[in-house]
Formats: C-alpha cells, sequence, structure tokens
C-alpha cells in the first residue's frame, strides 16, 4: 500500500511510504493511493501532485513546476561545487 503526506514539502516533493501487507489506516496527515492509482503515482514521486474527493485520492499527476525548480537548484548547486 502506497502512502503519500497530504501537504507536499516545502520544495513541492510529497514524502511517501510503501508498506506491503495486510492494509491499515493511513496515519494522521497521510492518505492511501488506491491501488489501480499506485503504479501511475510511483512513476512520478516525490513530485507527485493529488486530487482528492470526499478524502479519497482521486487523481495523479506530476508537479512538473516543483520538480522543474528542484533540478534548477541542483544545477546551480553543482555549478558552485566545480
Amino acid at each position: 500500500m502506497l502512502t503519500v503526506k497530504m501537504a507536499p514539502e516545502e520544495n513541492g516533493a510529497r514524502a511517501n511510504q510503501y508498506t506491503s501487507g495486510s492494509a491499515c489506516p493511513a496515519p494522521e496527515g497521510w492518505i492511501a493511493v488506491p491501488q489501480e492509482l499506485e503504479e501511475q503515482a510511483m512513476a512520478m514521486l516525490p513530485w507527485l501532485a493529488i486530487e482528492v474527493a470526499d478524502g479519497v485520492i482521486t487523481a495523479v499527476t506530476e508537479n512538473t513546476q516543483a520538480k522543474a525548480e528542484f533540478e534548477k537548484a541542483q544545477e546551480a548547486a553543482n555549478e558552485l561545487n566545480k
């Protein structure tokens, strides 16, 4: 079961954890990704944006803006370390 933190981190990344075995309730502030969206969500982590309706994730997309800003910051840091 894949669970993600409801609120993204300051840089736009989303904390996540994957547990195998029996399903248990997600901790407070976290939400389970429905099984039919897990593969799609895993491919976008940690840059995952979620849509939630009635306490259930209904859609996942990539947070491309946060990912691009992170990559730009990484490139700048790499240039400083040269």
